[in-house]
């Protein structure tokens, strides 16, 4: 703001210059840090001595300042740091406690007139997402004043050309997709997000890092210009291996056929039938058994009943074998 000193002092010789207090910001937001300036004059030949006092709306915001100013169209800018507040304020210099000192020596009074100066009303908004948008702004020009990417193009409210249109932002858009770099996951298009080519080493940036004319994407060896598909040899060895994995299934199985006793079976010994266990054949398969079903086995396994059905059959045998013989005598 100007402010004038010599061309003022006509209408005020001594104390403030006429409508002349003024901050460093006239928009400020809640909890910015502003300045508040006055100026001092003396036109008068006598030493003027006295202190300032900064108010905003009647309330002190400042200490006494205390100022002396020799006569003959002497000056002295005064100011105040302060914290502005949400809300109106109307701030005010006031000299307190001024006088004259004449080549006598001696205290003389000051005329009262021209001892305190105000500023128009200044508002300090708020600015709930900080995007450099008061508030009021905000609600006035369609934008969320609690967000500070109303658009979410990845600008801020307060940078953004149009703070309501994705598609328009001041930033960089490498792939030309529309979106913003600085919103844009998959800035070089090429199938990757940004993230992944930084773990993998890629440059998020470019299509293709290494130029080998394959995109990151489908490029096996996005780092190596001189490969791109996948080596025949690769292939192959993946083959071996899986032949190798199923060559290794093959002889387990086979030993867990010839040796049964490895495997764990919950067998019933009174019914000869297995519970909630697999049983494995011949042919390799596999036979799951549910914890509530039961797979009957072969009766050979039920000794006990074996051994009775052995001595009951020779026992027939026997019998037979007698009652053959003594038919036989009977009829000689």
């Amino acid at each position: 703001m100007f402010f004038c000193v010599s061309s003022c002092f006509a209408a005020n010789a001594v104390g403030f210059v006429s409508s002349n207090i003024w901050v460093s910001d006239n928009q400020p937001l809640d909890g910015d840090q502003i300045r508040i300036y006055s100026v001092i004059v003396n036109d008068d030949d006598r030493e003027l001595h006295g202190e300032v006092v900064f108010e905003d709306n009647g309330q002190a915001v400042s200490s006494n300042i205390s100022f002396s100013l020799p006569g003959g169209e002497t000056s002295q800018v005064v100011s105040v740091d302060w914290n502005a507040v949400y809300g109106q304020h109307q701030f005010k210099a006031v000299i307190q406690n001024a006088y004259f000192i004449n080549s006598l020596g001696e205290q003389e009074a000051v005329d009262s007139n021209i001892m305190s100066q105000v500023t128009d009303i200044i508002f300090v908004d708020v600015d709930s997402d900080d995007d450099g948008v008061p508030d009021e702004e905000e609600n006035d020009n369609g934008t969320d004043p609690n967000n500070p990417d109303t658009d979410g193009d990845g600008e801020n409210d307060g940078d953004d050309p149009d703070p309501t249109d994705p598609g328009v932002f001041s930033g960089l858009d490498s792939d030309g997709d529309g979106v913003s770099d600085a919103a844009d996951s998959d800035r070089d298009n090429d199938g990757l997000y940004n993230w992944e080519e930084e773990e993998i080493g890629t440059d998020p940036d470019k299509y293709d890092t290494d130029g080998d004319g394959c995109s990151d994407k489908a490029d096996f060896y996005p780092l190596d210009s001189n490969k791109c598909e996948q080596e025949i040899f690769d292939q192959q060895e993946d083959e071996d291996d899986n032949d190798s994995e199923d060559d290794q299934q093959t002889q387990q199985d086979a030993q867990i056929i010839q040796q049964p006793q490895n495997v764990d079976l919950n067998i019933d010994q009174q019914d000869g039938i297995v519970l909630g266990k697999k049983v494995y054949y011949n042919q390799g398969n596999k036979l799951a058994v549910q914890s509530e079903e039961a797979l009957e086995l072969p009766r050979f396994w039920n000794w006990p009943t074996a051994i009775i059905s052995a001595i009951a059959l020779f026992w027939i045998i026997f019998l037979l074998i007698y009652l053959y013989e003594r038919t036989k005598r009977k009829n000689k």
